[in-house]
């Protein structure tokens, strides 16, 4: 699970402040060690959550100038 916060730059009003769950699993077929299996699983959920917050951000109605990247 990532949660994601994004906030209008000047007014500080919260657009998203979403969780998201993104599980991915990988099988004997993908790869047969099981640290292996695990690598993959987890760049599978990175990519899918990836996929996932740009889906919510599609949706939402806002101008570009209006937000910024919080470290």
């Amino acid at each position: 699970v990532v949660k994601y916060i994004l906030k209008e730059k000047s007014s500080g009003e919260v657009l998203l402040d979403e969780g998201v769950n993104a599980p991915y699993t990988a099988t004997v077929g993908d790869a047969f060690s099981g640290v292996e299996r695990l690598k993959l699983a987890n760049e599978g959920s990175g990519k899918k959550n990836i996929e996932a917050l740009i889906n919510l951000l599609s949706e939402l109605n806002i101008d570009i100038d209006k937000i910024s990247m919080a470290k």
